[in-house]
């Protein structure tokens, strides 16, 4: 199975660039993504996660409490430990906790994050509404291992493929175009930029991050689960956690 991350963001973060006022990037972000983590739970909770019911006791509630964490404490923690990546400027986006949006911004972002996983994966998932509706389960080709591919399976590995990208794509033209800057003010990017952990917090953010995500993945092994799957399920979580718990998170 595809990863939920960062092709969803990637199909979702363009209306970011279009109406930045009105959106708020992170709850977005985290909200189209949502709905996969219950899938660590167990498969019947994850089909589950991908109704209209599962947006509302899940996905909107667990994203609203994640970006709430991550904007608090985890942004600036994980990315003091994140390297630039040249353009991509990824340091930058310690600057996300020095602002928060107005609360109905951060819940229709959630919404429509959320919304938007569920409705993709609908048509991009066999045997799901969506698919059924438009006729999307029919046989294309078959492959060695990976097995049957309908209409709808192909619209999913090039919707993770091409989402994925847009992410990227998405991620250049805000630092290349100064946005971060321009949204929250070019002083405090330039010190939340500067500050550098040290030799401990890295160890222990790296810690956090690689024990619990290398124990799913063994995990899922023995359970007979897709190990890359629900290792970057719950390297996402450790990534969150870790930014959250080092000394790094507290802002500058």
């Amino acid at each position: 199975m595809p990863v939920t991350f960062p092709a969803h963001q990637g199909l979702i973060a363009v209306v970011k660039l279009r109406w930045p006022q009105y959106v708020d990037g992170t709850a977005l972000c985290i909200g189209a993504a949502s709905p996969d983590f219950a899938y660590a739970l167990g498969p019947w909770l994850n089909r589950q996660s991908h109704t209209a019911i599962g947006l509302l006791v899940w996905a909107i509630p667990f994203t609203l409490a994640a970006t709430e964490v991550t904007r608090r404490r985890a942004a600036a923690g994980i990315f003091a430990h994140l390297p630039d990546l040249g353009p991509l400027r990824v340091r930058s986006y310690r600057v996300l906790g020095h602002r928060r949006p107005a609360r109905l911004v951060t819940v229709v972002s959630v919404v429509v994050g959320a919304g938007s996983h569920v409705a993709i994966d609908a048509f991009t998932h066999q045997r799901r509404w969506g698919a059924d509706l438009a006729g999307l389960n029919s046989l294309v080709f078959t492959a060695p291992v990976w097995g049957q591919f309908t209409v709808a399976r192909v619209g999913q590995y090039l919707g993770h493929a091409l989402g994925s990208l847009a992410f990227v794509a998405v991620l250049l033209v805000i630092a290349g175009s100064g946005r971060l800057e321009r949204w929250y003010g070019t002083e405090i990017v330039d010190v939340t930029r500067a500050h550098r952990p040290g030799r401990g917090e890295r160890a222990g953010f790296w810690l956090t991050v690689t024990v619990p995500t290398a124990a799913a993945a063994g995990a899922a092994l023995i359970l007979g689960r897709p190990p890359v799957f629900l290792a970057i399920t719950v390297l996402v979580v450790a990534v969150i956690t870790a930014g959250a718990m080092v000394p790094s998170a507290t802002k500058p």
